[in-house]
């Protein structure tokens, strides 16, 4: 059963109240907050020129990055083939969409698109059903939204600490 808590919140939401709420999760405050509002639009919003396609590119690479760097510093005597498949572990499409749904974001993606919002709250339901997080994959598959919504807004928080790494992983969520 679908509550009021499983829903998404409509399409047209004041991205004002969105970028405030996003900024209590993160704890940061952003310097540009257009950075923020194009890091929660999605592509089949009517009538934007940008979305969070740019910023999760880079989002995917600075996750990449600073995961990597922990990992290598946290352990310095595992090898090259277990810090690759951590890294893997811990920037998956799934556990990502964990991310974006053990921490509300998915809350205050701006969208325009049903579909879209049914899988994501089949997903949503599903994850919160599971009596544990699960670290790899699950019984549903994850939306590729939620994972890019983690993404572009830690790309976001990325350009706008001018390109700082550090600060990514300071502001960042955990991902276990």
């Amino acid at each position: 059963m679908v509550t009021d808590a499983n829903r998404l919140p409509p399409p047209e939401e004041e991205i004002t109240n969105t970028a405030t709420a996003v900024e209590e999760l993160l704890k940061y405050r952003f310097k540009n907050a257009k950075l923020l509002e194009e890091a929660l639009t999605h592509s089949s919003c009517p009538n934007l020129i940008t979305n969070y396609q740019r910023l999760a590119f880079v989002g995917d690479a600075v996750l990449g990055l600073a995961i990597s760097s922990y990992f290598f510093k946290t352990y310095p005597d595992v090898d090259c083939g277990k810090l690759t498949d951590l890294r893997s572990a811990n920037v998956s499409t799934e556990k990502l969409a964990r991310v974006a749904v053990r921490h509300g974001l998915y809350k205050y993606l701006r969208r325009d698109s049903a579909i879209l919002d049914e899988k994501v709250k089949e997903f949503v339901i599903t994850v919160q059903q599971e009596e544990e997080m699960e670290f790899y994959g699950g019984m549903i598959k994850a939306p590729k939204v939620l994972a890019d919504i983690v993404e572009s807004v830690m790309g976001a928080v990325y350009l706008d600490c001018g390109f700082d790494v550090n600060a990514v992983l300071q502001k960042g969520w955990k991902t276990s």
